[in-house]
């Protein structure tokens, strides 16, 4: 308690000290925790591209294999489903008259 200083004066000082210290620890770990989650925030957008890319190659596939003509099955059973539609309509036209 020198230099005019009185114990309640002491208490804060080192109260203050205490804080700057600790508000100092909190900036670090703050600091951190932007740092890991840069990392983080990179990681998923690399990711994302990734897939954005994987799904855009597969869109691709997709719409070159359905872009031209229908295949033979395709075909098949459209022309299976046409027949049976005429031929239930005819059956029916002939039950009711």
């Amino acid at each position: 308690m020198s230099n005019g200083e009185c114990h309640v004066g002491a208490a804060n000082k080192a109260k203050i000290e205490a804080n700057e210290k600790r508000i100092m620890e909190l900036s670090k770990t703050i600091d951190e925790m932007f740092e890991r989650f840069d990392e983080t925030q990179q990681k998923l957008l690399a990711r994302m591209d990734r897939l954005h890319d994987e799904f855009s190659r597969r869109l691709e596939r997709v719409s070159e294999r359905f872009s031209g003509r229908p295949s033979w099955a395709i075909m098949f059973v459209l022309t299976g489903l046409s027949s049976l539609c005429v031929g239930l309509a005819v059956y029916l036209i002939k039950m009711l008259s």
